[in-house]
């Protein structure tokens, strides 16, 4: 099956940044973002097996001990300052 991946950018609520992933994810993947976008022109298909089973570690997100009320971003975004056009 050929599923669709693309690099999100996406405005931090809290700093008002623009970011974009590093990685690239599925639609699923960058749901977790708000109000995220596909950057145009960063479109992979990759071809996944219907039976894999995700057996990595969730290493993209940062877990702490105290809940905070802003979320945490991930170490796989970059960030630059928002200009509202």
């Amino acid at each position: 099956m050929l599923v669709e991946f693309w690099r999100w950018r996406y405005k931090d609520p809290v700093t008002g940044v623009v970011c974009k992933t590093e990685a690239y994810l599925t639609a699923d993947e960058a749901s977790v973002y708000p109000r995220a976008q596909r950057v145009p022109g960063t479109l992979q298909f990759r071809e996944i097996e219907v039976d894999f089973t995700d057996t990595t570690p969730r290493v993209f997100f940062v877990e702490t001990h105290t809940r905070t009320s802003t979320p945490l971003r991930s170490s796989r975004t970059t960030c630059a300052p928002f200009v509202d056009a």
